[in-house]
């Protein structure tokens, strides 16, 4: 760009960009360099060692595109490919999704799945032949919790990948605040009524609201995306009997009390609603299963489709928790979580707040009363600027706290205090702060023995052994306290 001095216009000077390439060649030296015929010690001519390595030096020479290869490395061998050679590497592949097998969801740990979902539904203009063949087989894999292993690519000669399809219902404006009636026997196809009314231009017919299936494909890792890293083993759970010469795994005890950690860490208590529901049908004479079997407890199986207020600040009782109410699509804490935003948002908006309710005022008076401006809102800018710039050189002189020090301490304190709630979900810390609970860690931190220590690893373990730290038999030791069961920490409470 270029200002013409006359007109006073701007020209506009059009750039050309060229390509070039380098290539960058090593110089070889020796590291020896040859010496005097004779020094004054008598020696003999040869060669003088410097003892020391010459830093690399390199010329750069300009090359052509045509000069260019592709190579791969093979080993400490460069292989050079040419154009046919790299065409004959392409792996050719076709578009699709093709069912290797079908597998019991169980079999498959949650680490395996890799990446983004994606959700696949039927096309509009899906035949009704092809739309009753995809609902049909969504609706037995949900019966029997069933997942797909599947050989997936996206356009053609792309990427093999291995992914999973794992079944759920489409919930939708109709059908998220219907009330389904249990029935007594469910088989695993619908029925034709069921399906033709489908078709029906009403969402919602004589059965129900209209049923929506679909699936959602996550990637599987292939043997060489496996990572394995070896990490410590926990003193307290890892031991080694000598006699067995095996490794000793956790007992009995520890295994109970991990169960109830886990067990008490389901906030909405899931299993005791299962457990409620089964007490219930055994006073009614009925059998359990027909009244657990009702899926729409089940949060795996739906896809809650919802449409998000993204504007600031987001109320609470807004987004999941409002339009999931009355349906057990989610537990009340997923709902609580989804409906969320970041926990930085609020602290930040807080303590924006903060700043400028304690100095807003302060400088808006300073405003006027200096008389600079006879608009404020002009003026407060700068003079809250000032305020807090001389605010904090006035507290480093005095060796104290700013005021925004103080209001960010004063945050995070109340953040990390347990009895005023938490700034993400208040209610989460009231649930968990339970005296039967904090005794369960207790109990677990000394029986799990968690603090690793490599070198009085031995000798704890030789004290736990009733041995001293010399490895002997030791008569004096005491008894080690015994740790109450999980039935007697709970009956204390």
């Amino acid at each position: 760009m270029h200002v013409n001095d006359e007109t006073g216009e701007v020209d506009l000077i059009p750039l050309k960009h060229e390509r070039e390439h380098v290539a960058r060649i090593p110089k070889y030296k020796h590291k020896s360099e040859p010496a005097s015929k004779s020094d004054e010690n008598g020696g003999s001519d040869g060669v003088k060692e410097t003892g020391e390595n010459p830093e690399p030096q390199f010329d750069f020479k300009p090359i052509d595109d045509d000069e260019i290869m592709k190579a791969f490395n093979y080993g400490s061998s460069v292989i050079p490919v040419t154009d046919l050679l790299n065409e004959s590497l392409k792996f050719p592949s076709f578009t699709g999704i093709d069912i290797i097998s079908l597998e019991d969801k169980s079999s498959i740990p949650p680490w395996y799945y890799q990446g983004e979902s994606v959700l696949l539904v039927t096309p509009e203009n899906a035949s009704d032949r092809d739309k009753r063949a995809f609902n049909l087989l969504t609706q037995a894999m949900l019966k029997l919790d069933y997942v797909a292993i599947t050989r997936y690519v996206q356009k053609r000669n792309a990427t093999i990948k291995i992914a999973t399809l794992t079944p759920v219902k489409i919930l939708t404006e109709d059908s998220k605040h219907y009330e389904p009636q249990l029935e007594q026997e469910e088989d695993v196809k619908r029925k034709f009524d069921d399906i033709e009314n489908d078709d029906n231009e009403s969402a919602v017919t004589s059965t129900g609201p209209k049923d929506y299936y679909g699936f959602v494909l996550v990637k599987l890792p292939f043997k060489e995306d496996e990572k394995i890293a070896d990490f410590m083993k926990i003193s307290g759970v890892f031991g080694v009997d000598k006699f067995a010469k095996k490794e000793t795994h956790p007992d009995e005890e520890m295994m109970a009390y991990m169960d109830e950690f886990v067990n008490s860490m389901d906030l909405d208590n899931l299993m005791n609603l299962e457990l409620q529901h089964a007490k219930d049908a055994e006073e009614q004479e009925e059998e359990p299963e027909e009244q657990i079997k009702n899926p729409y407890g089940r949060e795996d199986v739906f896809v809650e489709l919802n449409e998000f207020d993204t504007a600031l600040p987001i109320a609470r009782r807004k987004g999941l928790e409002f339009q999931s109410y009355g349906r057990e699509t989610f537990n009340d804490i997923t709902r609580k979580i989804l409906a969320l935003n970041s926990p930085r948002i609020h602290i930040v908006t807080r303590l924006l707040k903060d700043i400028v309710i304690r100095f807003i005022k302060i400088a808006v008076s300073e405003a006027e009363s200096t008389g600079e401006s006879e608009d404020h809102e002009s003026a407060t800018t700068p003079l809250l600027h000032r305020l807090i710039s001389d605010d904090v050189k006035k507290a480093n002189a005095e060796n104290r706290l700013s005021v925004v020090d103080e209001i960010i301490e004063s945050i995070k304190a109340e953040n990390m205090d347990s009895s005023s709630g938490n700034l993400f979900i208040p209610d989460l810390v009231q649930k968990l702060d339970s005296a039967s609970f904090s005794a369960l860690v207790s109990n677990m931190a000394r029986l799990f023995d968690v603090q690793y220590n490599p070198e009085s690893e031995k000798k704890d373990a030789g004290k736990r052994r009733g041995r001293n730290s010399d490895g002997q038999d030791d008569e004096d030791a005491g008894e080690e306290e015994a740790l109450p069961s999980i039935d007697d920490i709970f009956n204390m409470f």
